[in-house]
């Protein structure tokens, strides 16, 4: 009894941890999210205002060309950045009701003793 009561008790302490883990990488991911769509804003708003090219027809073409495949590798990476967000939002809630599943358990009868009940 004392074994199992410790191995519940790692359990817990295992699942703790990583939730911390993944609760920070997925606040990480958001982060990064936003900040390419801040990028993607400045940008936009740099080539909208039109003071930042240099007044060379050749060198115009050049930069926005430049320009423009920047925004569509930060729409890309935002994406991405989204994508494992979600992944870790998703590992974030399994534990949450991992977690639920470990706290609420119940042992059954004497000939039961070693089977775990959960509440649903």
């Amino acid at each position: 009894m004392m074994n199992d009561e410790k191995k519940w008790e790692d359990l817990q302490k295992y699942l703790d941890a990583i939730l911390s883990l993944y609760s920070s990488y997925h606040n990480h991911k958001e982060s990064m999210a936003h900040l390419a769509l801040a990028a993607q804003i400045a940008l936009a708003c740099a080539v909208f205002s039109g003071k930042w090219l240099p007044h060379s027809y050749l060198h115009q073409i050049f930069s926005l060309f430049a320009v423009i495949i920047l925004w569509f590798g930060l729409y890309l990476y935002a994406g991405w950045e989204m994508w494992l967000r979600r992944k870790a939002a998703t590992m974030n809630n399994a534990i949450i009701r991992a977690k639920g599943k470990v706290i609420t358990r119940e042992y059954g009868s004497q000939s039961n003793k070693g089977e775990v009940k959960t509440k649903n």
